[in-house]
């Protein structure tokens, strides 16, 4: 290694620095490498390892990968899942197909569970396993299911199932919400850092209904202070599951949307994240095609949902439209029986409303959101 001397740039100030290593190939110091790399797209980052043994190292570590994935410079892919042909189609800023490869190219049928820091979370029902991969290094984890006997225990994952970080204890989880033939609904969270399942005591949860089975068809969860949730109707009434990440706890109560009784929706409501961090309900009349959103004025109070506005989809010109949920920055997606997508953004006023396109071929697939980020962190590095 050359040594030099060389003026780096630190907090902002002109620093002189004396005796650092220099790359042979680049001659840049070490800290103005760095910097160069974590600006550099990930993709391009792999094949840079490949350059010298340096560079390698840089890449590889821990802290440098840490810094990459928690950077501004990482975009956000939202992603559209077809869980029957294995495709994704990518909505930045139109529909188009996104070749990002699954596991091991296998056309197999997988269920999306979810996708944090780069890595994507699903389920095999032919394997009865579970598999955390990240498709740009090519790197998969399996993980066996709670159950141990799949002839008896075909599972079928609901779309409220959860994976991601819990950056206050430094733990990766997953929330499976799983229904089983013949058996009531089931909830099992998994921690990485324990490397083990612990199953929820759903009946004491769900005590006054009747049958929790049918409480989170077509749901959705979503984080907000460590805690997942997800809302449902029964009885002609609102709840709200919350389940805190941290402390393992699971609660249910009862919410009030404050709205009149003028439509009686077919579909489940839908909830998310406004860009201002307060919580968000959405439904739609799949007939009438109009959307009522609420928000949550005061997290700590339940009784603080208040409607926001009912939107006409009028740019949906098709006789069924449906809710496909929530997307980062409190965008809406809804999908309409011709296959049409638009884009709804709530925080315009009035909420702008944008066609992305149209899904060729698509009217018997069932569909699921995934919000992607390229990124270099092994599974097998969690925690």
């Amino acid at each position: 290694m050359a040594i030099v001397e060389a003026e780096i740039v630190e907090g902002g100030r002109w620093k002189f620095a004396a005796n650092y290593d220099i790359i042979i190939d680049g001659c840049l110091p070490r800290e103005l490498t760095l910097e160069i790399l974590l600006r550099l797209p990930v993709k391009s980052l792999v094949n840079f390892k490949l350059v010298c043994k340096s560079w390698n190292y840089l890449i590889s570590s821990p802290d440098f990968i840490k810094s990459r994935t928690r950077s501004s410079n990482n975009p956000t892919l939202t992603l559209l899942y077809d869980r029957y042909c294995m495709q994704l189609y990518s909505l930045n800023p139109t529909v188009s197909r996104e070749n990002l490869s699954f596991h091991n190219n296998e056309p197999k049928f997988y269920e999306l569970i979810g996708s944090c820091d780069g890595l994507i979370c699903m389920y095999s029902p032919l394997e009865e396993c579970i598999y955390i991969f990240n498709p740009l290094t090519k790197e998969t984890k399996k993980i066996s299911t709670p159950y141990h006997k799949p002839a008896r225990c075909f599972l079928e994952i609901e779309g409220v199932s959860w994976f991601g970080l819990i950056p206050s204890i430094n733990d990766y989880k997953i929330w499976l919400v799983v229904r089983i033939p013949k058996l009531n609904l089931r909830i099992h969270v998994y921690s990485m850092r324990d490397d083990n399942w612990r199953e929820l005591d759903t009946i004491s949860a769900f005590r006054f209904i009747d049958d929790a089975r049918i409480l989170f068809w077509g749901m959705n969860a979503v984080e907000k202070n460590e805690t997942l949730h997800c809302s449902f109707e029964y009885d002609y009434n609102e709840f709200m599951v919350k389940y805190d990440l941290v402390q393992d706890i699971i609660e249910l109560e009862r919410i009030n949307l404050n709205h009149n009784q003028d439509i009686k929706y077919k579909n489940k409501p839908s909830i998310g994240i406004l860009k201002d961090s307060s919580l968000c309900i959405c439904k739609v009349h799949a007939l009438k095609g109009v959307m009522d959103v609420w928000k949550l004025d005061q997290y700590s109070n339940s009784d603080s949902w208040n409607k926001l506005f009912r939107l006409d989809l009028g740019l949906l010109q098709a006789p069924w439209v449906f809710l496909l949920g929530f997307i980062s920055n409190g965008r809406i997606l809804v999908r309409s029986s011709s296959d049409e997508l638009v884009l709804v953004d709530l925080d315009q006023n009035p909420p702008l409303q944008v066609r992305l396109g149209t899904l060729v071929n698509k009217n018997n697939s069932l569909f699921d959101l995934l919000d992607y980020s390229e990124s270099l962190v092994s599974p097998f590095s969690l925690p």
